[in-house]
């Protein structure tokens, strides 16, 4: 794989539905009811590979999380977001620094070992 490209994360919008309406222990027919939907196209979107958007936010919505979200952290971790970076860059600098400093640290302990 070449710098800058990433993996292909397999993922399935229906299978994920399905496991986030299991976890919230309400029942399907409830949550298609909340979603303005049957309970059999519910049953039908845990077969679909890709969900409309609206659908995942409507689905969000009747589970009260965010499912947007859910599906963005199985992104690699080092695609940039439009979110403010600053402070993660800030902290990769200080972290870097930091690495530095005890490598330097550990010189002058050694010199004065001597």
């Amino acid at each position: 794989m070449k710098q800058g490209e990433h993996a292909v994360i397999p993922y399935h919008d229906g299978r994920m539905l399905r496991k986030r309406v299991e976890e919230s222990y309400l029942r399907p027919a409830d949550i298609a009811r909340s979603m303005n939907t049957t309970h059999s196209t519910l049953l039908g979107y845990y077969e679909t590979e890709s969900l409309r958007t609206e659908t995942i936010r409507r689905a969000s919505l009747a589970l009260k999380r965010n499912l947007f979200f859910d599906m963005g952290m199985r992104l690699p971790k080092d695609l940039p977001s439009s979110l403010n970076t600053e402070p993660m860059r800030r902290v990769a600098e200080l972290e870097a620094e930091n690495v530095r400093l005890r490598i330097e640290n550990e010189t002058y302990r050694d010199l004065l070992k001597r």
